[in-house]
């Protein structure tokens, strides 16, 4: 006897979600959320914690995007019965599994967020901001905005990337109440970079942003990262996993 059985989702999915802390509802936004459950809140953003600003702040109106990225994926499965004994209970089944998902620009914990964040102390000291290695002891520098101090806050505007991966795996029942099962899965980052701020917008319209004039930078951009030639870029990522399972059921 054999039998097929056929699984699909899809989902669009916010990186918020994923991130648990990492983002906030504004307050009148969580308000409404709170007290009209039913209403729909256009902004996707995670848990409101605390009304202490955290690192998905907007920092002005030159700042392209403020949210976490976002995240649309779907995935494909199908798992065959490739031999049973209905008499003894006993079974083994062959599934396979294939997903896409793809990560739009918007500003993440890169791989490199931990090593990019600023002390909070360097906003009133000095000495606890960093400044570019080409101008020791100057105000340029990843912790410094037009000259001002201001500790980075570690997540980055993130250039849009995809990710492919797929699981093939074994299923054996060997009784009412045994169970076991293997499975093996690769994932896939496409190249992308990870400091990819843009410098602001030309309200002038004379074809240049002025990194000087705060009604055109965008606050987020920092020269020494999202520069052209300074940019971080993930070549690619690759994850290889390994499920091994028992079950006993009763």
């Amino acid at each position: 006897m054999t039998q097929h059985k056929i699984s699909f989702a899809a989902s669009l999915l916010c990186a918020a979600l994923l991130l648990t802390g990492a983002g906030a509802y504004g307050a009148d936004e969580y308000d409404a959320a709170l007290t009209h459950p039913g209403r729909h809140v256009s902004r996707c953003h995670g848990p409101h914690l605390h009304h202490e600003p955290g690192p998905f702040q907007n920092l002005g109106p030159n700042q392209p995007t403020v949210d976490p990225q976002q995240r649309a994926g779907v995935q494909i499965g199908v798992e065959q019965i490739a031999w049973e004994k209905p008499s003894t209970a006993q079974r083994v089944t062959v599934e396979v599994r294939v997903r896409m998902d793809h990560h739009f620009f918007g500003r993440s914990h890169s791989e490199l967020w931990e090593a990019l964040s600023g002390s909070p102390q360097c906003a009133n000291d000095a000495t606890k901001c960093r400044s570019d290695p080409s101008t020791p002891g100057g105000t340029f520098g990843i912790d410094y905005d037009a000259g001002r101090a201001a500790p980075y806050p570690g997540v980055t505007e993130t250039q849009a990337y995809s990710t492919f991966g797929g699981d093939a795996g074994l299923n054996i029942q060997v009784g009412r109440y045994a169970r076991f099962r293997g499975l093996f899965g690769m994932t896939l980052d496409s190249p992308h970079f990870v400091t990819y701020a843009v410098t602001g917008v030309d309200r002038n319209n004379n074809g240049t942003v002025e990194l000087n004039d705060p009604n055109e930078k965008n606050p987020a951009y920092r020269a020494t990262i999202d520069n052209a030639g300074r940019r971080f870029r993930v070549e690619g990522t690759q994850v290889w996993s390994l499920l091994l399972e028992g079950s006993l059921m009763f």
